[in-house]
């Protein structure tokens, strides 16, 4: 039986040890680079979302700015609309004031006033709604069917009649409103004046506020 050379042992043992450390260090290797990517890649997918996350918070944030902005102009515009809108009720806080001979009324505030040769126009947008005529004009309103009513008031330390005419003349479909200032006996006609309206719903509650506005 041939005798085996103990050298020849330890070159295979050697051998055999390299395998395995080649085997096991491309494992590591392998499992690193496995570990590593699947790192990188979760880590770009966290990334990833969380930009998409900051883009669509920064959309959300944005909608409610815009959505703010939006309400408050609502807002405003809802105001401004209100503050044109006619007067409703009995209140006559906000109404303009309007001073002619001594004498004022009050007027709706959504009115506004023109010249007219010798008229004054109190206009509610394109319609007029009210002429002021100085002195008081002469043409028999009295055959016409008119309710009435008339009061006192002190006007330059005189006292002066006011007359309220409410109705609808003979042959006529629209209504009429009739306002005269100084018509009494005693009052100096050429500083009277007449107001006078028609053709629209709230005639006569407004003409009503304006007579008893008068001072």
């Amino acid at each position: 039986m041939e005798e085996q050379d103990p050298q020849q042992f330890n070159v295979i043992g050697k051998g055999s040890i390299n395998i395995w450390l080649a085997v096991i260090i491309s494992v590591v290797v392998t499992a690193v680079l496995v570990g590593g990517g699947v790192y990188f890649w979760q880590k770009t997918i966290i990334d990833s979302n969380s930009e998409s996350y900051k883009s669509l918070q920064n959309q959300i944030t944005d909608l409610q700015t815009q959505l703010k902005s939006t309400q408050e102009e609502l807002l405003s515009k809802i105001d401004e609309n209100n503050n044109q809108l006619p007067e409703s009720g009995d209140s006559t806080d906000n109404w303009l004031e309007y001073k002619h001979y001594g004498y004022s009324f009050l007027y709706p505030n959504h009115w506004t006033t023109a010249v007219n040769g010798g008229y004054i126009l109190f206009f509610d947008g394109k319609d007029v709604k009210m002429e002021l005529k100085c002195p008081i004009l002469e043409i028999g309103y009295e055959a016409w069917n008119f309710q009435t009513s008339q009061r006192q008031i002190i006007s330059e330390n005189k006292s002066k009649t006011v007359k309220l005419w409410l109705g609808t003349p003979l042959n006529d479909l629209n209504p009429i409103a009739l306002i005269f200032i100084g018509s009494g006996e005693n009052d100096e006609f050429q500083k009277s004046c007449q107001l006078s309206g028609g053709g629209y719903d709230d005639l006569f509650v407004i003409f009503e506020k304006i007579y008893n506005s008068i001072k």
